[in-house]
């Protein structure tokens, strides 16, 4: 149900403004309690509710669509959660984090974007767009961080959530060669 002008000007009486996007657009000359607010200068103006505003104005909600279904694996391994919520770090590459994020394209196509920032200074270190969110995204995202830091040394901690990618075996093989030490946020209790 779409709460009137009415309902918001009760909620918080003295915060309570039209919107300015809203007032850029339709001049509102008068407003009444019930939510009901005049348009226009003459004796032809129009009163609209707000729920009648956005179909007068012919603007409607994009949809983003839902997450690309994927399959749930069983972990190959799952690491304690080294930093326990402490995102704060006193060095350049001491604390890594890595995450996916999807990018819905206008054409309808999904891609997925790798990143890992130094929690010291929240600068990325590393991010990589790929058409297929695979444990290789993953790998070549780290090596690409990897690189472009040769002052890394032993002790950097990268934490992820449990996805797949980042519990597959290519991919916990490949941050021990590289002596990066994993840690991993709980899972997500809702999947």
């Amino acid at each position: 149900m779409i709460k009137t002008l009415r309902n918001l000007f009760k909620q918080d009486k003295e915060k309570f403004a039209v919107p300015k996007s809203v007032q850029a657009v339709i001049p509102l000359k008068t407003m009444w309690e019930d939510g009901i607010f005049l348009v226009g200068r003459n004796k032809y103006a129009k009163t609209f509710k707000f729920e009648d505003m956005n179909t007068q104005l012919g603007l409607r909600s994009i949809v983003r669509p839902k997450n690309p279904g994927y399959e749930h694996r069983k972990p190959h391994k799952v690491f304690e959660n080294k930093l326990k919520q402490d995102f704060h770090a006193d060095k350049v590459n001491q604390k890594w984090c890595t995450d996916f994020t999807y990018l819905f394209l206008a054409n309808h196509e999904v891609r997925y974007n790798c990143t890992i920032p130094d929690l010291h200074d929240r600068s990325v270190v590393a991010s990589i767009t790929d058409r297929h969110i695979t444990s290789d995204l993953a790998i070549r995202t780290l090596q690409k961080a990897l690189d472009s830091q040769p002052a890394v040394k032993r002790g950097l901690i990268l934490h992820s959530d449990q996805g797949c990618q980042y519990t597959s075996k290519t991919f916990v093989e490949f941050c021990e060669s590289v002596h990066v030490t994993q840690s991993m946020s709980r899972m997500s209790l809702y999947k």
